[in-house]
C-alpha cells in the first residue's frame, strides 16, 4: 500500500531546515542593504562635494559654517542647506548675511518677488535626489516633549540616507528623515590645531562649536524614550552622549586622546584632515555622531 504525504517527523525536518537557511540568509541581506545604503550616503557626499565646488567658482569661497551668536542658532549644517538650495528652497542669494530669516529672500513675506528670484542662483543640487529637512520638522517630538531646541525653526539642513526618525510634515504626509549632515568649513588663515590648552576655538582650523546646539539637540532625540508616558529621557546612566559635541574628542588631547577625531594620523604632529576646505560628518545608521560608523568625507 503506498504512503501518501509526509510523515511529522519529515516535515520537523524540513521545517528545520528552513529556520537554519533563512537564519543564514537574512544577516548576510541585513549586511548587504547596509553596505547599499553606506554606498548611497558616500554618493549623496560626492554630491555635495561638487556641488561646494561650484559654490566655489561662483563666489571664490566654500560656504561659512560659524553657528553666529545671534539666537535663534544658525550653524554649519543650516549654511550648508542655504547655499546648496537657499533659505527658503527657492535658490541662493548672493546677497545674503548668512543670518536665519534673511530679509535678503523675502522673510517674512509670504513669497519672494520675480526680482529677488531672478538674483538668485538656481539650486545647486536637486531636491528630488536629496532630501533636506526643516528643523522644526525633524525636532518636532522634543518641541512636543516641552524642550525647545536653540535652532531657527524655520532653517533647513541636508539629512542624511539612514531615515531613522518618522516625521508628520504640515501637509498631513508622513515621511522617514535621517540626521543632519554636519558641515564644517576650514579657517585658510589659520595655522593652529587644537592641543588640548586652546579655549578659542574661533581661532584654529576647525571649530568645534560650528554644529554644535545642532549636535545637542539631535542627542537629545535619540535618546528620548518613546513608551509611555509619552516622552521622557533615559537615567543618566541609560543616556547615549554624542561624543563629537566635546572638544578633546573632536580634536584630540594628548596624552590621554593622541587622536581626534577630525586629526589626519598620517601626520606627526596634530593636524586636522582638509585644512583648505570643509568637513562633512554624517552620523551613520546608529544616528549617532562620532562613532565607527560615521560616514565623512575625510580620513577613509
Amino acid at each position: 500500500m503506498k504512503r501518501h504525504g509526509f510523515t511529522l517527523v519529515e516535515m520537523l525536518t524540513v521545517l528545520a531546515i528552513i529556520t537554519i537557511l533563512v537564519g543564514l540568509l537574512v544577516p548576510s541581506m541585513t549586511m548587504v542593504r547596509r553596505v547599499a545604503t553606506e554606498a548611497k550616503q558616500k554618493a549623496m557626499l560626492t554630491s555635495i562635494g561638487a556641488a561646494l565646488a561650484t559654490f566655489r567658482n561662483d563666489y571664490g569661497d566654500y560656504p561659512p559654517s560659524d553657528d553666529r551668536a545671534d539666537r535663534p542658532s544658525y550653524g554649519g549644517a543650516q549654511k550648508l542647506a542655504e547655499a546648496m538650495f537657499g533659505q527658503d528652497l527657492h535658490g541662493f542669494h548672493p546677497q545674503t548675511d548668512w543670518l536665519p530669516g534673511s530679509g535678503i529672500y523675502g522673510f517674512p513675506r509670504p513669497r519672494p518677488s520675480e526680482a529677488n528670484l531672478r538674483e538668485r542662483k538656481s539650486p545647486y543640487l536637486n531636491l528630488s535626489t536629496v532630501q533636506v529637512v526643516r528643523v522644526n520638522d525633524y525636532f518636532s517630538r522634543l518641541i512636543q516633549c516641552g524642550t525647545n531646541p536653540p535652532l531657527h525653526p524655520a532653517a533647513y539642513f541636508i539629512a542624511d540616507v539612514f531615515g531613522r526618525e518618522k516625521l508628520t510634515l504640515s501637509s498631513g504626509q508622513t515621511v522617514k528623515a535621517g540626521a543632519p549632515v554636519l558641515y564644517y568649513r576650514a579657517n585658510q588663515s589659520s595655522r593652529l590645531y587644537c592641543d588640548g590648552s586652546e579655549t578659542d576655538y574661533q581661532s584654529l582650523i576647525y571649530n568645534v562649536t560650528d554644529n554644535l546646539n545642532l549636535i545637542a539637540a539631535t542627542e537629545q532625540l535619540h535618546n528620548i524614550i518613546t513608551r509611555p508616558p509619552p516622552c521622557h529621557f533615559p537615567a543618566p546612566s541609560e543616556y547615549v552622549n554624542f561624543a563629537l559635541r566635546h572638544p578633546d574628542f573632536f580634536y584630540g588631547s594628548p596624552p590621554t586622546i593622541p587622536f581626534g577625531y577630525i586629526q589626519d594620523p598620517r601626520v606627526l604632529n596634530p593636524w586636522p584632515w582638509r585644512v583648505d576646505s570643509y568637513l562633512l560628518i554624517t552620523a551613520g545608521a546608529d544616528g549617532i555622531y562620532g562613532t565607527e560608523d560615521d560616514i565623512k568625507n575625510f580620513g577613509f
